[in-house]
């Protein structure tokens, strides 16, 4: 075929397809008119984006009208109006207080009491009034900053001001303030600040609503006639020192929320019964729970770890398990814990601190796991009513660990033990036999000091081994004749 025929065909279609385009816009080329897109307000109507043709009153979704669409296909219905979750209220009324900029309000009804709180929002016709307040870091609520003007024994901390939320008690706050009897605190608030409350001495009771998440260090300390605490729903930390030296009171309930218990939390609050710690609580810091002299049980609840001097000095404690989760006993754990009877420490803790439950002078039995490897100096001494341990997997024992054990009658030393440290077991009178393994190397100084009943040995290995033993020369000092027998 000729060029002169492929041109003139190509020709021909290409009018042909201009024409069938012509003639299905009315015989024109489009000259489009962009419409930019505008968002839907609350109350005005929007739009996408979209294109129109004057010349033969078509709409197009793209700016090369190739998609065709109706009129008004384009119109964006207005959103209306957004409303916060969170309840505004005034003295006779709440509602939902629009987002969006608008003053609407959606839901607003009278206030419905029960006594002087309404029963859907957290407005309390009693909220106290000349409270001292001070604007957040971002300007979006308010903090109590102290007691300001304010009369009056009962102390209601209110929900807003200034038609902002309150959301914190500072440091400090209503510190030292001895006429405060009550205090309620709102959902709003979120923490209160070190020594929020510290040595109100006439408060009695505290109510907290489920927004507070921190209780700040010694908040509560030494608030001496502080008998009854509804911690909140949410509350993660109690700090330092929160109630210590809350001498009148005498139970408290930790909710499941709570993660963590910081340092003498309750120290000398000697007049705590009884503790739950809930399972969440990982975290229990030394001395939590120190000279809480009255407290009689404890429920550990998933703690990983007895930190140091968790419960020193809890003379009336008489029985307690430690939970699988426990890892570690810690110095001083239970030093002092004279009315405890008997304790397991559970498999998977891999050791037992120094002091951990000396002086426990009712301590009858105590077991320790297989995977307790190291038992700290002096953690069973002065446990003069025991009478029967197990010694688990320790490999190490620490100076005087047993020292005035003397109850104890019998020991069977573990077998992955290779040193009695000195005064292991001083002063344990009644003792009459140990059991002791092949692999010892040395015997400390006054290992067996005045245990004036030991009359024999039985050494897991031969007479060699044991000869070659490194002994003290004052290793049996006062215990008398010895009978050494071999396995």
């Amino acid at each position: 075929m000729s060029k002169k025929i492929i041109l003139a065909l190509s020709a021909a279609l290409a009018i042909a397809l201009c024409a069938a385009v012509l003639a299905a816009c009315g015989g024109h080329p489009h000259a489009l008119t962009a419409h930019a897109a505008q968002a839907a307000g609350c109350t005005e109507a929007g739009n996408s984006a979209y294109w129109s043709c004057e010349a033969c009153g078509k709409y197009f979704a793209d700016a090369d009208g190739k998609t065709e669409i109706e009129e008004g296909s384009w119109v964006l219905e207005p959103t209306g109006h957004t409303f916060a979750e969170t309840w505004s209220f005034d003295e006779t009324a709440h509602w939902h207080a629009a987002t969006c900029g608008h003053g609407e309000a959606a839901e607003r009804e009278p206030h419905t009491f029960d006594g002087e709180m309404c029963t859907v929002c957290e407005y309390r016709a009693d909220s106290t009034e000349g409270l001292a307040f001070l604007p957040s870091d971002d300007g979006q609520s308010y903090v109590v900053a102290g007691i300001g003007t304010a009369e009056g024994a009962d102390i209601v901390i209110p929900a807003q001001y200034r038609e902002l939320p309150v959301t914190g008690i500072v440091d400090s706050a209503f510190q030292g303030n001895a006429a405060i009897e009550s205090v309620f605190i709102p959902n709003s608030v979120t923490n209160l600040g070190w020594y929020a409350f510290a040595d109100c001495t006439a408060l009695r009771s505290v109510t907290m609503g489920s927004g507070v998440t921190l209780v700040g260090a010694a908040a509560f300390g030494g608030c001496t006639s502080l008998r009854e605490v509804a911690l909140g729903e949410n509350v993660a930390t109690l700090g330092a020192n929160a109630f210590e030296g809350c001498t009148a009171l005498q139970n408290i309930s930790l909710p499941a929320s709570l993660a963590r218990i910081e340092t003498y939390v309750f120290r000398d609050c000697t007049a705590l019964e009884r503790i739950a710690i809930p399972r969440g609580a990982a975290e229990v810091m030394e001395g939590a729970f120190y000279n809480c002299t009255a407290l009689e049980s404890a429920d550990l609840g998933g703690a990983e770890e007895i930190a140091a001097g968790v419960f020193y000095g809890c003379a009336a404690l008489e029985s307690l398990s430690l939970p699988a989760s426990v890892a570690r006993v810690g110095d001083y754990a239970f030093f002092g814990c004279a009315s405890l009877k008997e304790i397991a420490v559970p498999a998977g803790a891999a050791s037992v601190g120094q002091y951990a439950f000396a002086d426990c002078t009712a301590l009858v039995s105590a077991s320790l796991a297989d995977t307790v490897k190291s038992i700290g100096t002096g953690a069973f001494s002065g446990c003069a009513a025991l009478a029967s341990v197990d010694l688990g997997g320790a490999e190490e024992m620490g100076l005087y660990a047993f020292e005035g054990c003397s109850s104890l009658t019998q020991v069977v030393l573990p077998a992955g033990l290779t040193r009695v440290e000195e005064g292991a077991f001083s002063d344990c009178t009644a003792l009459e036999a140990v059991t002791m393994g092949g692999g010892v190397t040395e015997i400390g100084f006054m290992a067996f000091y005045n245990c004036t009943s030991l009359a024999h040995i039985r050494f897991e290995g031969t007479q060699a081994q044991w000869n070659a033993v490194v002994k003290d020369p004052d290793w049996a000092l006062g215990a008398g004749e010895i009978e050494i027998v071999y396995a």
